[in-house]
C-alpha cells in the first residue's frame, strides 16, 4: 500500500515465449496508465408488493469485480451474485408479494464502497421516505461464492467497520434474527437444498446468524467489505447474506477458474437466499418499527449514532507570495478508516475522489463509532511521468501537524484542508528491524486489521543542514511492509531515522561515506531509489558508528563492546560486497543484514550511550568549573581591580577550560560548546539571584514583624555565612601554601583514582570456538 513508483507488467505465457526468445536484447516498455475520473452507474430494478406497497426491501449486489491483472480477470465469483439478482428479477415479476422488493445492482465496490455509498444518499433521503409515504426497510445484501453451501448473516464489515462490538446496534436485530431463523428451519429450504446438493442437510449446515455484536465476523476470512453496511450506518436493519467459511483463495487471480467452480454450492445458497428474501416480502405482519428502524441522517441515540456524515475538504498548498494557503485542483484524494496504528490497512475501503478546480472534494463517511478515526490524504500525478508531483504535507508549520489530523465526526458536517507541497521521493524498499530481524509490526493472518507482534515504532524526518524537521515533508510508512517512501522539497537534504521500541534510532539513513563519516543527507533534486537497502542502510551506520567512535577513541574513551560489535560489521559488509559482485544474492543478503544489525546495535547500544554520558558529565563539570574559576582565582592570583580581576578570572577559567578539554571528550563531541557553557551560566546566575532574593525577602520580613510586635530575634543568615566563609577560608589558605598544596594534591589524587576506578566495565560478547 505504500505509493512506489513501480512498474509492473504481465505478460500472457505467449508473449512470454516470445520474449524469452530474444534474450539478451535491449527492450522499451511503453506503459499507458493513467488515473481519471469516471461516471459508474447502479441500476435498480423494482418489484411491487400488493398488500404493503410502500413497504420496500432492498436486495443488493455489487457487479463489479477487481484482479491483479484486469484485462485477463473474467471475474467469475463476482458475477454470481448479481446473476442471483437477474434470476430473482425473472422469478420476482410474476409472483405476488405483500411488500415491494428493489433489486439493486450497484458498482465502485471496491473503490471504498462507492456505490452502496452514493444509493443510500441518493434513496434513504428521498422526500416521500423522510415524510414515511415510502418506507426503505432495509437492505439485504449478497455476496456469495462457491465454496461453501451454507449462508451466514452479518451485518458488520471492514469498509466502514459500523456496529463492531454494540450492543444497541445489534439489539435493532432481533425481529430479523428471529426470522431468518424460522426460515432456516422450514422442512421446505431443507428439501429444496438437500435436492440441489445430492444429500440430505440439517438446518444448521444451511444458515448461521452472525447478527451479533461479539463474533460478528463469523466465519469469514478478514478483512471484508459488505454492501450493507453504508445502510446499516443509516439506522436500517439492512445485513448480508454471505457465503459462510469464505476464504477467498481464488479472489483476484487473473485466470478463468470457472472450472475450478462448485456450481452445486453455489445453486444451494440461491435456493436458501430466495427463499429467504420471498419470505421477508411475503411477511403480513412487520416486527420493525418505522420509528426506530427508517433511515435516518445524523442522531445521536444512547450508546450509538446513527446516520452519514457529509465530509467537505479542500486540497491546498502554502502560497509564499501571500502567506496563505491556495487551492489544488486535479489532486487524488484518498479517505479511509483509520487501520493497525494509525495506517492505512485495507487498500479497498479508501474512498477515491479528485479535487475539483478550487481543490474542494467531497466523501461520505460515518459518525463517531464507525471506525476509530477517518484518515485522508492528497496526491498530484505528474500525466508525464506517472511520479508524485505534490504529496500530503506533514511539516511542522503549515502541514498537517498544525491541522487537522484526522476525523471522529461527532455532527452531520465535517470539513477539514488537505495541505500539499511539491515533492520529490526518497524510496527505501527493504526496511526491518535491525534488532529483532523482523518488521516492526506483524499483522494476524486471522484478523489482518490487528497486529499479532507490535513494537512501537516512530520514523523522523530531519533536515541535515538544520538538524531540525523540515518545514515541508511528507511520509507513507505501513510498519508491516518493508518499503517506506519520504517525501521533500525540492533542492533540501534529508537523514531518516528509526526508532523501534525506547532509546536511540536501530536505523540511521544520512547518505554517509569513508570521507564523510556523518553524512551529506539525501539531496532532493529528484525521485531518489535506495535498492540494496541493506546494503546501503548498513554501511551509512557503519560509517556514522565507526565516526564517532573514533572522536571518542581519540579521548580516551573505549569500549571493547564496541570496537568488537563494529569489527563484526566491517567483516559482514565486505562480505556483502563481494557476494554482491559475485551475483549470489542469497549470500548477499545475508551477509548484508548481518552487517545492518552489528551496526546498528554498535551504534544504539555502545556509542551513542557513550556520546550521551559524555555530554551528561560535561555539563556536571561546566557546572563545578564556573565557581571553581571564581575560587582558584582568588587563591592563586588575587588580582586587586576591576579590570584585573575580571582578567585574572578569563585567564583562569581558559586555564581551566584548556585542561577539561586535554581530559574529557564532551568539548570534542558536544555540537555548540558556546551554548553548553553559556547554559550552565545562566543556570547559577540564576541560583545566585534567587538566593539573594530569598535573604532580602527573609530580612525585609523579620523587618516588618519588628515594627507590628516589638519583637527582637537574633538570627543568622546561611547565605551570609557562605559569603563571609569563603573568602576567610581562601585567605588562611593563602597563608598556609604548603599545607594547602599537601591537601589539594591529596584531593586531586583520590579523584584520579575513583575515577579510574568506575572508568573500568564489562562487556558481553559471543565468540565461537571447536569442541575437541
Amino acid at each position: 500500500m505504500t505509493p512506489l513508483h513501480f512498474v509492473r507488467a504481465y505478460a500472457t505465457k505467449e508473449v512470454a515465449a516470445r520474449l524469452l526468445e530474444r534474450q539478451g536484447q535491449l527492450a522499451r516498455l511503453v506503459v499507458r496508465v493513467e488515473v481519471k475520473e469516471v461516471k459508474a452507474y447502479n441500476v435498480v430494478a423494482k418489484v411491487n408488493g400488493t398488500l404493503h406497497p410502500s413497504d420496500v426491501i432492498v436486495v443488493a449486489a455489487y457487479f463489479d469485480s477487481w484482479s491483479v491483472v484486469p484485462a485477463l480477470s473474467p471475474g467469475f465469483v463476482e458475477a454470481l451474485s448479481p446473476s442471483l439478482l437477474l434470476e430473482l428479477a425473472r422469478v420476482l415479476k410474476d409472483r405476488t408479494l405483500a411488500r415491494s422488493v428493489w433489486l439493486a445492482f450497484l458498482s465502485g465496490f471496491h473503490q471504498g464502497l462507492a456505490g452502496p455509498r452514493a444509493f443510500v444518499e441518493r434513496y434513504f433521503y428521498l422526500p416521500e421516505v423522510t415524510s414515511g409515504s415510502l418506507r426503505l426497510w432495509m437492505v439485504v445484501g449478497l455476496q456469495l461464492t462457491d465454496e461453501s453451501p451454507k449462508v451466514s448473516s452479518m451485518f458488520v464489515g471492514f469498509g466502514l467497520r459500523y456496529g463492531a462490538g454494540s450492543s444497541v446496534i445489534a439489539g435493532k436485530y432481533t425481529w430479523v434474527k428471529g426470522r431468518l431463523y424460522a426460515y432456516s428451519q422450514s422442512r421446505e429450504l431443507a428439501a429444496l437444498v438437500s435436492r440441489a446438493l445430492g444429500y440430505s442437510l440439517k438446518p444448521e449446515d444451511i444458515y448461521e446468524d452472525y447478527l451479533e455484536a461479539s463474533g460478528w465476523w463469523g466465519t469469514q476470512q478478514a478483512p471484508y467489505m459488505l454492501v450493507s453496511e453504508p445502510a446499516t450506518m443509516a439506522g436500517t436493519a439492512s445485513f448480508t447474506l454471505k457465503t459462510a467459511h469464505c476464504r477467498g483463495y481464488r479472489w483476484g487471480i487473473p485466470l478463468d477458474d470457472s472450472r475450478y467452480a462448485r456450481f452445486e454450492n453455489f445453486w444451494a445458497q440461491a435456493l436458501t437466499v430466495s427463499f429467504f428474501v420471498a419470505s421477508l416480502a411475503a411477511e403480513e405482519t412487520w416486527g420493525l418499527s418505522w420509528g426506530t428502524h427508517s433511515p435516518v441522517r445524523f442522531a445521536v441515540r444512547v450508546g450509538a449514532i446513527e446516520g452519514i456524515v457529509e465530509f467537505k475538504g479542500e486540497v491546498c498548498e502554502l502560497d509564499a507570495a501571500t502567506g496563505w494557503y491556495k487551492p489544488v485542483p486535479g489532486a487524488i484524494v484518498r479517505v479511509y478508516p483509520e487501520g493497525p496504528l494509525g495506517t492505512f490497512a485495507w487498500p479497498f475501503s479508501a474512498y477515491l475522489t479528485i479535487s475539483g478546480s478550487s481543490g474542494e472534494f467531497r466523501a461520505i463517511i460515518g459518525p463517531r463509532g464507525s471506525t476509530p478515526a477517518w484518515l485522508f490524504d492528497a496526491w498530484v500525478l505528474d500525466n508525464a511521468t506517472g511520479r508524485i508531483a505534490y504529496a500530503t504535507d506533514r511539516g511542522p508549520l503549515y502541514g498537517l501537524a498544525v491541522l487537522k489530523q484526522s476525523l471522529m465526526p461527532l455532527s452531520p458536517i465535517e470539513g477539514a484542508i488537505t495541505p500539499v507541497f511539491r515533492a520529490h521521493s526518497l524510496t527505501i524498499y527493504r526496511v526491518f528491524s535491525p534488532g529483532t530481524l523482523r518488521r516492526p509490526v506483524i499483522l494476524d493472518p486471522r484478523m489482518p486489521t490487528q497486529a499479532l507482534l507490535a513494537s512501537g515504532v516512530r520514523l523522523d524526518v530531519y533536515d541535515f543542514d538544520t538538524k531540525g524537521y523540515p518545514y515541508f515533508f511528507g511520509l507513507w510508512y505501513n510498519p508491516w511492509e518493508y518499503s517506506l517512501v519520504i517525501f521533500g522539497q525540492p533542492g533540501s537534504r534529508l537523514v531518516v531515522n528509526l526508532r523501534v521500541g525506547y532509546g536511540w534510532p536501530e536505523l540511521v539513513l544520512v547518505n554517509a561515506s569513508e570521507a564523510l563519516s556523518e553524512g551529506s543527507g539525501f539531496l532532493m533534486s529528484s525521485d531518489v531509489a535506495l535498492t540494496r537497502s541493506y546494503l546501503r542502510a548498513a554501511s551509512d551506520m557503519l560509517f556514522l558508528a565507526e565516526g564517532r567512535y573514533g572522536r571518542l577513541k581519540e579521548r580516551g574513551v573505549r569500549s571493547l563492546s564496541a570496537e568488537e560489535l563494529l569489527a563484526s560489521a566491517r567483516r559482514y559488509l565486505q562480505l556483502a560486497e563481494e557476494a554482491l559482485r559475485q551475483r549470489n544474492y542469497s549470500a548477499y543478503e545475508a551477509y548484508s543484514m548481518a552487517a545492518l544489525s552489528y551496526a546498528s546495535k554498535a551504534y544504539k547500544d555502545e556509542v551513542m550511550p557513550l556520546y550521551d554520558d559524555s555530554g551528561k558529565s560535561g555539563l556536571t563539570l561546566f557546572a563545578l568549573l564556573v565557581p571553581a574559576a571564581i575560587l582558584l582565582e582568588r587563591l592563586l592570583i588575587h588580582a586587586s581591580g576591576g579590570g584585573k580581576r575580571i582578567a585574572a578570572l578569563i585567564a583562569v577559567g581558559a586555564a581551566l577550560m584548556g585542561a577539561f578539554y586535554a581530559v574529557h571528550p564532551a568539548l570534542s563531541v558536544q555540537v555548540s560548546i558556546a551554548m553548553s557553557v553559556m547554559g550552565v551560566l545562566l543556570v547559577l546566575l540564576f541560583a545566585v539571584t534567587i538566593a539573594v532574593l530569598g535573604s532580602e525577602a527573609s530580612r525585609v520580613i523579620e523587618e516588618e514583624a519588628e515594627k507590628a510586635m516589638g519583637v527582637h530575634r537574633v538570627g543568622r543568615s546561611p547565605l551570609i555565612n557562605v559569603v563571609l566563609a569563603l573568602p576567610l577560608a581562601l585567605e588562611n589558605m593563602r597563608k598556609r601554601p604548603l599545607r594547602t598544596a599537601l591537601t589539594l594534591t591529596a584531593l586531586v589524587a583520590v579523584a584520579i583514582s575513583v575515577t579510574s576506578l568506575t572508568s573500568v566495565s564489562y562487556y558481553t560478547d559471543v565468540k565461537f570456538s571447536s569442541v575437541a
